[in-house]
Parts: structure tokens; sequence; C-alpha cells
């Protein structure tokens, strides 16, 4: 399964780049910073931005790159991801996803499958994965929904695993759009990691920006990284 989705996606990657029609469609950047409420020296500090190219009416490709680094144990992690995307229409999509990943001296490959789906005022984003790491293989899945409520807020719930990894991500996100390109965003939520050395378990708190430019959503999909499911890292 590895094979083909990586094969997959540097398939969509390689039309992007020979195209003659090829067209940048949307892109963002964002920060954010969370960390655990108990011991607010677990806390991460995060960066990371992400283009989309448009192959043909129905393909896109997207291409990501993240950087985050820890207070506690000073670790930094970065990777590199890239996205094949099938639209169905403008509402309803579907990918598949690779990100490499490095930190702590050791590679992780995260790879798998996708879907995004628009409904009026929710949007719904969710993922079934596999991570390679040095040590250990395992399964990832994550799931999203966001409601954009008047004056441009929005409400979203998320949950998020990997398993033999320890991390659990459960929260609530309530964000503002100051502009069609700008959102502002605090969190809440349980986080859960018993990885990278670190043993915790606890509510946390983040806040954050993003930027966005070309299409009104940025990008079709968010970043998959491991190391940024982690409030504390």
């Amino acid at each position: 399964m590895s094979k083909s989705i990586i094969a997959l996606t540097s398939a969509i990657l390689f039309a992007a780049s020979t195209a003659n029609a090829i067209e940048l469609v949307g892109g963002s950047a964002r920060a954010d910073l969370s960390a655990f409420t108990g011991d607010t020296s677990f806390r991460r500090l995060g960066f990371e931005g992400s283009l989309e190219l448009e192959v043909s009416p129905l393909l896109n490709a997207q291409i990501d790159l993240g950087h985050n680094r820890a207070a506690y144990t000073g670790t930094n992690a970065t990777n590199f991801g890239a996205h094949a995307i099938y639209n169905f229409d403008a509402y309803n999509s579907f990918g598949a996803f690779v990100t490499r990943e490095k930190t702590l001296g050791q590679h992780m490959t995260f790879y798998g499958l996708e879907f995004g789906v628009e409904t009026g005022s929710i949007e719904y984003e969710g993922y079934l994965g596999r991570v390679n790491a040095t040590r250990d293989d395992t399964n990832a899945f994550g799931v999203s929904a966001r409601y954009l409520m008047m004056n441009g807020l929005g409400i979203t719930g998320s949950h998020a695993e990997v398993n033999r990894l320890g991390v659990t991500r459960t929260s609530v996100k309530l964000d503002r759009e100051l502009s069609t390109d700008i959102n502002l965003f605090v969190e809440a939520g349980i986080g859960k990691t018993n990885t990278y050395g670190v043993n915790e378990s606890s509510p946390f708190v983040g806040i954050g920006g993003k930027v966005n430019f070309g299409r009104e959503r940025g990008t079709t999909f968010d970043q998959r990284s491991i190391s940024k499911l982690i409030p504390g890292f």
C-alpha cells in the first residue's frame, strides 16, 4: 500500500512539473503555539507553509513544509509532504499523501488517504494512514469538522490518534476570519503522548494564526505531521 500511495503522489507531482498549463491556485502560511496547562514547559512552537498547484481541472498537487520546536526537550522536527488530489467537484475532494519527517535523529514516513467535504456551512476532513518509523510502525487516523457561524466565527472539533506512539489529541478550536485571507484561532483540548522521551497526559491550550492566498481556503488539505499533533512535543 505504501509503495502505491507514494507512486501515485509522485506521479501527480511529476505531471505538475511537466504540465504546460500548470497554475498556482492556492497557498497558506501558519504559526501556532500550544502547551500543556499542567506544565507549560511542555510547549510546542510550529511554523508551516503549503502551496497547491492545478495540474488539470480534476487533479491538483499540494506541497507542504513544516517545522516544530519543543521547549522542554529543545528538539526540532522538520517535515516535507506532498498530496495528490482528485477533485470530484468544488466541494468534494479525495487525496493520497506522503510526509517525510525527521526528529531526534530518526526519520519517519507518514502516508495514507484523505478526504475533504464541504456542505453549506460545515467542512469535514479526515485521513487514515500509516507511520513507518525507525523503531516501530503504526497506524494513524484523524477527523475534524468545522462549522462556520455568523460574523466570520468558526468552531472546529477534531480527534487524532497514532496508536503505538501513544499519541492522541482531542480539541475544540474557535477561529475568527479577520478577512478572506487572515484567520486567528484559540484552541483547547486533551493531549497525550508517550514518545520522544516524554510521557504526559494533560489538558492543553493553543493560539495561532493563518494567512491564505489564492483560493478562499488556501489549500485543500491540512498538513500531515506527527510532531504537529503533540502539544508539548
